[in-house]
């Protein structure tokens, strides 16, 4: 596969391509809290993706530092979303 072919500006579909679920160089804060563009594919814990408009509370996703976190609060901020995580 020639990654060069993939769309810089496409991000969603660059994220497909990364070795790391840092989400658009967002990261898990000390409130276990993260805020998201809504376009973001964010990846689960059976290392399967999923569109961050289609997260609901109880699923489990991976944080940059490959813990396992499970959503337990969605709140939508205009454009973006923020999960509250446990």
């Amino acid at each position: 596969m020639n990654l060069q072919q993939i769309p810089s500006h496409e991000t969603s579909m660059r994220m497909m391509f990364k070795a790391s679920t840092i989400y658009n160089n967002e990261h898990i804060d000390d409130n276990d809290e993260i805020v998201l563009n809504n376009y973001v594919d964010v990846m689960l814990k059976d290392q399967s993706w999923k569109k961050i408009k289609q997260v609901v509370i109880g699923d489990e996703i991976v944080g940059d530092d490959e813990t396992i976190y499970k959503v337990v609060n969605i709140e939508a901020i205009n454009d973006k979303i923020k999960l509250k995580l446990a």
